[in-house]
């Protein structure tokens, strides 16, 4: 009863409430990145805090090449790897 309360009252103001398949849902960084690309989403910068060796942000180049990149890291251990 409570959630046709709910699903009704989304209705109302033009939402639906549908649950996800998690078996089918790819809930890894890339998969992220994947649904942020079919939805239309345009990134033109990147900012990456805690950039360590950059890793995170060579695999968003993948989905988002042509964007700008600012790769921000306190810890002096990984400046070379940057």
């Amino acid at each position: 009863m409570i959630k046709k309360i709910i699903r009704n009252g989304f209705k109302k103001i033009g939402y639906r409430i549908q649950k996800i398949d998690q078996n089918k849902l790819d809930l890894t960084m890339a998969g992220g990145l994947q649904r942020c690309l079919d939805r239309g989403l345009n990134v033109n910068t990147i900012i990456d805090v805690g950039a360590s060796n950059s890793s995170w942000s060579r695999m968003c180049m993948e989905y988002y090449p042509n964007a700008k990149y600012l790769m921000i890291e306190a810890q002096d251990a990984h400046k070379n790897d940057l």
